[in-house]
């Protein structure tokens, strides 16, 4: 009788110590979650719940939007060691190369840009003709990531800075402006008794795009007749 109670102990006791054992074997082991398709922080904090550590590497994917995992070393379910380091594929977005459009008109660069977000800047420029691309940030051939805007700098064609014409006869400040590529608008006269008729008096602007208009008042010369109600017919 005690022989066998004895014996009961021993096989109670190795039944404890496989479980123990068993419990501590797994405890070390754990199963790779599926982390494709989730947000890094969200992949991140499966892993460390698991135990599990990782390396990240990020890349351009066009399928999986920016801050996605797409990429596992460790297939989801594989039974592991925590000890076992995963490394996970974060995306950085699409990979989209900046076209050259610098010389397209505006029609043209739209069409050219229909899967990129961008936004207009109109500035003056001498060397492209108006309404025509003379710039973009970041430059052609560069990567733009998938949450970034494209900025494009459109030529509002050459400003021109108007020639003092003040003190010219009317006709030689017309030749002088459209020999510059500016073209006359509103011509006003104003009534002056110190100079002549047709001198230019003032302009307006100072700086006009080419081809832009200038508007100038020139002088129209009046007798300053005195007031002669005072006066006898011999006195006047």
């Amino acid at each position: 009788m005690k022989k066998k109670k004895i014996v009961m102990i021993v096989i109670a006791v190795i039944i404890l110590v496989s479980v123990v054992a068993c419990i501590i074997i797994n405890s070390q082991y754990t199963n790779m979650p599926a982390v494709i398709g989730k947000s890094s922080s969200e992949a991140t904090q499966s892993l460390e719940r698991e135990g599990i550590k990782y390396t990240i590497e990020y890349d351009y994917n066009d399928d999986y939007k920016k801050d996605v995992v797409f990429g596992q070393s460790i297939d989801s379910g594989k039974r592991i060691e925590k000890k076992t380091e995963a490394t996970l594929q974060i995306s950085k977005g699409k990979k989209v190369v900046v076209p050259d459009i610098v010389g397209e008109s505006k029609d043209e660069m739209m069409d050219t840009l229909t899967d990129i977000k961008y936004k207009l800047i109109e500035e003056y420029n001498d060397k492209y003709k108006k309404g025509v691309v003379y710039d973009t940030s970041p430059a052609a051939g560069e990567i733009l990531s998938d949450d970034q805007e494209l900025t494009i700098y459109i030529s509002k064609g050459k400003l021109i800075k108007v020639p003092d014409i003040t003190g010219m006869v009317k006709e030689n400040a017309l030749k002088k402006l459209r020999k510059s590529g500016i073209e006359v608008g509103t011509v006003s006269l104003k009534d002056v008794t110190d100079k002549k008729s047709d001198i230019v008096l003032s302009y307006t602007p100072s700086s006009v795009e080419e081809g832009g208009k200038v508007d100038i008042e020139v002088s129209r010369e009046c007798i300053d007749i005195p007031d002669l109600r005072y006066y006898s017919l011999e006195e006047a």
